[in-house]
């Protein structure tokens, strides 16, 4: 994941990689990429995915964020490899429509219509005036779309920009 994205035709100006506790060299292997900050906190002795606890986990690296003069953040899970062109194809549709507030592409094999959590590339002005935080429940990914939609703003996925995943 790392390496396809420091093969982006844009590269991020930060990357910050939150290690919730893993157990699969996820600390070792981020410590040796130079560009890459590392958050490590505690295992928690289970997985968090799919529940509020993964919300804290982003929570975490976006805290890194406030002050930040970023314009977008991207989340993106440990397992997802992005085609070259990820970023700079969904910039560029940002950039063009400035009420466009979420953007994602599609992972092979999936259907989705709306803009996935993992891939998603967030717009910062509007997640500032929601806290730049997801909230600590269920359906936290979701709430981001919604809120978003509920201020005005359009959410889009990119049906042709295809990534992959390493986790089936």
């Amino acid at each position: 994941t790392l390496s396809a994205l420091l093969k982006q035709e844009i590269l991020p100006d930060r990357i910050i990689v939150v290690n919730d506790g893993s157990e699969d060299n996820t600390k070792k292997i981020a410590a040796t990429f130079q560009e890459v900050e590392v958050i490590n906190i505690e295992n928690r002795g289970f997985n968090a995915q799919g529940t509020p606890i993964l919300a804290n986990v982003i929570n975490t690296g976006l805290k890194k964020l406030r002050n930040d003069n970023s314009e977008y953040v991207m989340i993106l899970g440990a397992d997802h490899i992005l085609p070259r062109n990820y970023i700079s194809v969904i910039l560029e549709q940002m950039d063009k429509n400035k009420e466009i507030a979420i953007c994602s592409g599609q992972i092979r094999g999936e259907n989705s219509t709306f803009p996935r959590g993992s891939g998603r590339i967030v717009q910062v002005d509007f997640w500032n005036k929601i806290g730049l935080q997801y909230p600590l429940n269920y359906g936290f990914e979701t709430y981001l779309l919604i809120k978003a939609q509920q201020l005005g703003y359009k959410i889009q996925i990119l049906n042709n920009l295809i990534s992959d995943t390493s986790r089936p």
